[in-house]
Formats: C-alpha cells, sequence, structure tokens
C-alpha cells in the first residue's frame, strides 16, 4: 500500500501488507486504515499517526469469517469449508 502526500502529489512510503489487497477504507476520525487481504482472508490494519500495520494488539488483523456459519468454533469443519474471500470493508461511525 502506497502513502500519498497529496500536497505534492508524491508517494512518501510503502507499507507492505497481506495478499491480495483489494478494498481500503479509513476509520471516521482518520487514525486508522484498514486494507483487505483477499488472498490471506483477513483485513491488515494501519495506524495512520505511524504508517504502520498493527502487528501486536487486539487484534493485529482481523480474519475473515468462516464460509460456513456453522462450523465456527469448529477447527475441522472450517478446515474442510475453507475462509471466505473477502473482498470489501465498509467503516462505520
Amino acid at each position: 500500500m502506497s502513502v500519498v502526500d497529496l500536497v505534492a502529489r508524491r508517494e512518501t512510503k510503502v507499507i507492505t501488507l497481506g495478499s491480495g489487497v483489494v478494498s481500503v477504507a479509513a476509520s471516521s476520525d482518520g487514525a486508522k486504515v484498514y486494507a483487505v487481504n483477499a488472498h490471506d482472508g483477513n483485513v491488515s490494519i494501519i495506524r495512520t499517526v505511524t504508517d504502520t500495520e498493527l502487528t501486536t494488539g487486539s487484534p493485529a488483523r482481523i480474519s475473515a469469517p468462516p464460509q460456513n456459519f456453522d462450523c465456527h468454533g469448529n477447527p475441522t469443519c472450517a478446515a474442510a469449508t475453507g475462509n471466505q474471500t473477502p473482498f470489501a470493508v465498509r467503516v462505520f461511525p
């Protein structure tokens, strides 16, 4: 993901995230940006103050839910069906 200085119209930093980023959304206060990693089945959280991905905390990345909601909490079932492929993220105030 690129961090862009809109005034200077140039890329200032590249943040390495998960695989297959397909959607990006910012929190209402602009403190965090969420990026969907479609190939990894999760969402990266970026702290805008430091322009870095959160790698620790609760949570560092948000996992996509199981494909079959009946499998929640059942690792055998979840392994058989796999995870959903996320494609978008929505941030609500």
